[in-house]
């Protein structure tokens, strides 16, 4: 018993010689995971009549190659509903979708042919003679606790920064009559706040050219520490027209241009973690670090 023990023994030591292989050369394949994906448009439990925007948020180890919108887990009838760069978004004509309930999901490919699957969002769609002349985009999830909601992480490596932004992605161009506005001030301050506000048009989800300009008073005597304002930007007899997404970005008017600033992309989902930010002209994309904010909270009312 003895003998074969070392017999075994033996075999287990000297069966683990051999070529060691090349030193630090891994031996796990490039592409590990399958792409990770997430809708972010529509939001869940919204109505949708003849156009509707859809958008996925995607993270994988290696890219991903392409994000597909299934309707009812299935390819509409001619609409393949295939986005093949970022950002993962495209407006479809929903117009011959049944009325009731749906699902909306999205599966996302890398290059070496590995698939996700988002979770699925339900919507429900109505007859587009019902849709109402005027549409509230937020850039924020309603929570209980405005305290809450009103909070938001900003950009790492960008702690210090005196402007923030937000995006809108409506249903198909449009014209904006005027945005809400939320704001939590985390100081006391007496006196008027001037505002530099302004409307940006899109390309590829980043700021291209400048639509609208104002710089706005918040005429109020005494803001006090923990106090929050519902403020209105955009009067509605200017006319302010979108072909398509579009930027809000708002500084202190006594703040130079070139001064910093970030911008939310992912409409809150994430507790606004991901966007970009501005240093001088430059944009750079950022997961949000540990430092954090408040922050008005917008929502844009437009007319399609």
């Amino acid at each position: 018993m003895l003998l074969l023990s070392g017999a075994v023994l033996w075999l287990i030591f000297f069966g683990c010689q051999g070529d060691p292989g090349k030193s630090g050369v891994g031996l796990l394949p490039e592409d590990i995971w399958a792409p990770e994906v997430t809708i972010i448009l529509p939001i869940a439990a919204r109505s949708i009549y003849d156009r509707v925007a859809l958008e996925a948020y995607t993270i994988d180890d290696v890219g991903v190659d392409s994000v597909q919108f299934l309707i009812d887990g299935a390819t509409p009838r001619n609409a393949d509903l295939i986005a093949r760069a970022e950002p993962w978004q495209l407006v479809w004509d929903c117009t011959v979708l049944n009325e009731g309930m749906h699902t909306v999901q999205a599966r996302a490919w890398d290059g070496s042919g590995k698939c996700g699957l988002s979770p699925v969002v339900l919507v429900e769609k109505v007859d587009p003679s019902q849709k109402p002349s005027e549409a509230t985009l937020k850039t924020y999830i309603d929570t209980g606790d405005e305290r809450d909601w009103l909070f938001w992480m900003l950009p790492d490596d960008y702690e210090e920064y005196n402007g923030y932004g937000v995006r809108f992605v409506p249903d198909g161009p449009c014209r904006i009559e005027r945005f809400e506005v939320k704001v939590y001030w985390d100081t006391s301050w007496a006196g008027n706040r001037k505002f530099a506000f302004e409307v940006w048009d899109s390309k590829r989800s980043r700021p291209d050219s400048l639509i609208f300009a104002d710089t706005t008073s918040l005429a109020r005597t005494r803001a006090t520490k923990g106090d929050i304002s519902n403020l209105r930007f955009v009067r509605g007899n200017e006319r302010v027209y979108a072909s398509g997404e579009f930027f809000v970005l708002i500084t202190p008017a006594e703040e130079l241009p070139g001064d910093s600033l970030a911008i939310i992309t992912d409409d809150g989902q994430w507790r606004n973690y991901h966007g970009f930010a501005r240093r001088g002209s430059e944009w750079v994309n950022f997961t949000a670090g540990s430092y954090r904010a408040y922050n008005p909270h917008i929502s844009a009312v437009v007319v399609y």
